[in-house]
């Protein structure tokens, strides 16, 4: 027996010494075709097979064991176009095969028409760059403003700490004056300008690439580009063949799981799906997290002169909120007192440590819910919140590509986004406050009690049904917005480049409050609808669940542009000129009003004329350093929030703000340093501030005064440098000098009052901007030990960052004050990806990330309120502390 194995043994070695003589194999170096950096990770594989490799941190791959012949290798690596490599193998030989990589296109044709990317060495302007690779690193905790904070000029934090609800400022341009497109289209609110990020976490797993161009821009139609543009590019439908698992756990039991399915180019057709689902507790105190995301992306080439892509993007989502800011010592007594906090204000807090939030409450029974048109049960058993969005915003694209010949190509974007849902907010009878606790939070459980008590039965409605005080309520902000974006491109000449297109926007914002929850009563009292006679019909201001009350109406948008722009391209130099130009025309119409009342029920329509003109050059000196500098100027319409009142009449004084803008930078570029210096010099004129006041007999009126200036300038530098291969190292600083550059001083008298006189006086000339750090700087290391796998540690510094306020209340007591000064603070962040080794058709990754690694206190958010008026500008601070340190570790399969 045992001398048959030894033959069995002996012929099985002499048969694999037979096969293997009879193999060969493959190695080289992959590069980029674009600088001739080494790719490292990129996948090498024999087609037909599952024999394949990855490339080292130097680009070096081997691949042996190859069957002797003819064959096919792919190359493929994230960012670049596949490649495929006929190659005959010979035996116990390795063929050479050096390979450079084309970078592939991150967008379709389509939106390359329209997106308007800015180009290295080409584009005058200032731009960021993040890249599909950079976007993977960064854990799913991180929205995409947060993702962006080390750009420069550029600010960004969690707001109060809920998921989704981050806000950006850049250049000191609060984020209703930064434009943000998503494959060209426009996505700002059409009434506020706000970009709501809750609403596009679908974006954080789908987006291919994001760039922030600073100040003007490169945008050809009109947007309010004030303090720049995000440009968000999302996924391909025809990216390459495969499914991607991904699974995410993090802290406060954040959980995330990703799919994403690619078809790869299937004859003509071509679709890719991502879905995710995030659930989790909140950092923040009981800011949950129920989140769905979705994203579906098709492609069809109907012949080689036509092109159709389809996008559609959605984030049904709730999740709690914190909206009340508080003075430094309710969060922490120690930082209070070591930033300037007097300890008279101190003593008489209740420290509640950094992550505490107001916004909710303990309560026994917390009954049913109105809200999405149903009645729910309570999510929580024993507790409520006061403040919670619930919001769902789709939005579809329909891409049209037309390219009858090689000179002339018209693109056409038909798109479509409807919202639905709103936020939770707390109302009482005669104001919002609702009582604390000794621990304090909202005292929801004395709420009840109060609300279900005998005392509040009024038999004036009821004899026996109990009268709610205290509700809460929902603030629904549902919309239906169609819009269409033209674009046709002329190539006049070799060197020269004529584009010109239309831009039409209808827009409809529907607008009411809803009870939510009666809280322990039966009924609720409202009397906001005019078109009511309470005093005949008592029985009318009887609200229950779902029932509108303060105010209910509608705010209709249309906006009609159209846009010219010139480029020419010669050797060296590249240059442009733009005009746009918008007719913008908004109305309202308030369902609580009556037609012969003074505003009526429906406004007329107020037409304002927009226009934008710009032009730019970049000159490449050498090789190696190119000089660009550009100059516009911005004419912008109001918004609808600023045009009129809440009883349809318009404000007073209703005009465009004027904004002027200049830019000059120098850049170099190599295969291992890339650098950019930049100068910016930004003034924006004619704004408007809001007043109410009440006359001696209580009677409320609103009014605006214009006038109000602002100077934003400053110099930016960023740098990418590969010392050596293995090491890439970022930086970025950024010195800002944003003031207010003008007082107001004047009076009102209405119209239907003129013997009332308003005196107002607004001290701002020379008062900082605030709400954002002014200077900043960055700094990151990535090192890749292994094919890849990185390890990248990053620090991000921000000071001379003053608290936001209201212009309002700067008066003579206070001229010359700067407000309150944010103490400056630094944070680190970890970011570890390993992928293994294996020759298979599956890729297995692992990821580990830290947050606020040193756990650094730092407040994120301030304003210089009007509480603690005796004390120092520290004492009446409201803030919001940053998220503690944090991690997420995990998992991911890539089935190619």
């Amino acid at each position: 027996m045992n001398k048959t194995l030894i033959l069995i043994a002996i012929i099985l070695m002499i048969s694999c010494a037979e096969l293997l003589s009879q193999t060969g194999g493959v190695k080289g170096v992959l590069k980029s075709a674009e600088d001739d950096s080494p790719i490292i990770g990129a996948s090498v594989m024999v087609q037909g097979t599952t024999m394949g490799t990855r490339t080292n941190t130097v680009g070096e791959y081997n691949l042996e064991g190859i069957p002797q012949g003819n064959h096919q290798i792919l190359y493929r690596s994230i960012g670049y176009k596949e490649t495929i490599i006929d190659v005959v193998v010979k035996a116990q030989s390795m063929a050479l095969v050096n390979v450079k990589l084309e970078p592939a296109e991150i967008m379709s044709e389509t939106v390359q028409v329209i997106a308007s990317r800015a180009e290295f060495r080409e584009t005058p302007v200032a731009f960021s760059n993040v890249s599909k690779q950079d976007l993977e690193l960064n854990p799913g905790t991180m929205e995409i403003p947060m993702i962006l904070n080390e750009t420069p000029s550029l600010y960004s934090s969690e707001g109060g700490g809920g998921y989704g609800d981050s806000r950006m400022n850049l250049r000191g341009f609060k984020q209703n004056n930064v434009a943000v497109m998503v494959n060209g289209v426009p996505v700002n609110d059409m009434e506020n300008g706000w970009v709501y990020w809750s609403n596009w976490n679908a974006l954080r797993d789908a987006s291919a690439s994001i760039q922030v161009q600073r100040g003007l821009g490169a945008s050809r139609i009109a947007n309010p580009s004030v303090g720049g543009t995000v440009n968000i590019i999302s996924d391909a439908a025809d990216n390459r063949r495969g499914v991607k698992l991904k699974q995410e756990y993090g802290s406060s039991q954040f959980l995330k799981s990703t799919i994403v399915a690619n078809s790869g180019k299937v004859g003509d057709f071509a679709v890719t799906f991502m879905g995710s689902r995030t659930t989790g507790d909140g950092v923040i105190d009981k800011t949950w997290i129920d989140d769905w995301s979705y994203y579906l992306a098709m492609s069809f080439d109907v012949n080689k002169n036509h092109k159709l892509d389809f996008y559609l993007v959605g984030t049904p989502q709730q999740h709690g909120q914190r909206s009340y800011k508080q003075g430094m010592a309710v969060y922490d007594k120690e930082f209070a007192l070591k930033n300037g906090m007097n300890e008279e204000f101190v003593i008489i807090e209740n420290e509640r440590g950094i992550t505490y939030n107001e916004n909710w409450g303990k309560i026994a029974n917390p009954g049913k819910e109105y809200y999405n048109g149903e009645i729910h049960d309570a999510r929580f058993e024993d507790m409520l919140m006061t403040r919670q969005n619930y919001y769902h915003k789709p939005q579809m694209n329909l891409n049209w590509l037309w390219t009858p010949n090689e000179s002339f190509s018209l693109t056409n974007v038909f798109y479509v986004s409807l919202g639905s849902g709103g936020g939770v907010g707390n109302q009482r009878v005669g104001g919002t406050s609702f009582p604390l606790d000794s621990n304090r939070q909202t005292d929801l459980q004395g709420v009840y009690e109060f609300n279900s008590g005998d005392s509040r039965i009024d038999p004036n409605y009821d004899p026996t049904r109990k009268k709610s005080n205290y509700i809460l309520t929902n603030s629904v902000n549902e919309h239906f917005w169609v819009g269409y974006l033209g674009t046709a491109d002329f190539t006049i000449s070799e060197n020269s480049k004529f584009q010109g297109g239309i831009d039409f926007r209808y827009y409809e914002g529907y607008h009411w409050r809803e009870i939510r929850n009666l809280l322990g009563g039966d009924y609720y009292i409202d009397m906001a609808d005019s078109t009511v006679d309470y005093k005949s019909n008592p029985q009318a201001a009887v609200k229950g669940l779902g029932d509108k009350i303060g105010y209910h109406n509608d705010g209709i948008v249309r906006q009609a542009g159209a846009f010219l722009q010139y480029e020419y391209k010669k050797r060296n130099l590249t240059t442009y000129a733009n005009v746009t130009t918008s007719l913008n025309s908004q109305k309202r119409f308030d369902y609580f009003r009556r037609s012969d009342m003074p505003g009526s029920n429906e406004s007329d329509w107020q037409n304002f004329l927009g226009f934008t003109v710009k032009t730019g050059a970049n000159y490449n000196l050498s090789k190696i350093f190119n000089i660009y500098g550009n100059v516009g100027y911005y004419s912008l319409p109001p918004l609808i929030d600023a045009i009129f009142r809440l009883n349809n009449t318009v404000y007073n004084t209703v005009g465009n703000e004027e904004v002027m803008g200049f830019e000059l930078g120098v850049g170099s570029w190599t295969r291992e340093l890339k650098t950019n210096l930049n100068l910016y010099y930004t003034i924006w004129n004619n704004q408007t501030l809001r007043y109410r006041r009440f006359d001696e007999n209580d009677n409320e009126f609103n009014f605006t005064l214009p006038g109000l200036d602002a100077l934003h300038m400053g110099a930016e530098f960023d740098m990418e440098w590969r010392p050596i291969r293995d090491l890439r190292l970022r930086g970025m600083v950024s010195i800002g000098n944003w003031t207010w550059t003008s007082d107001i001083i004047g009076e009102y008298s209405p119209e239907e009052s003129p013997t009332t006189i308003f005196p107002v006086e607004a001290y701002l000339d020379g008062i900082k901007v605030g709400d954002a750090a002014q200077t900043s700087f960055s700094f990151s290391a990535t090192y890749y030990p292994i094919r890849r796998s990185s390890i990248s540690l990053s620090y991000r510094h921000f000071s001379n960052y003053f608290a936001d306020f209201d212009p309002e209340f700067r008066t003579a007591a206070q001229k010359g004050i700067q407000p309150w000064e944010l103490p400056s603070y630094g944070i680190f962040n970890l970011f570890m990806r390993y992928t293994i080794p294996m020759r298979s058709i599956v890729g297995v990754s692992l990821m580990a990330n830290v947050l606020n690694m040193l756990d650094t206190k730092y407040i994120a958010d301030a304003e210089d309120a009007r509480i603690n008026s005796g004390g120092d500008p520290a004492d009446r601070a409201r803030v919001y502390f940053g998220r503690p340190r944090t991690f997420v570790i995990g998992l991911e399969l890539e089935f190619r």
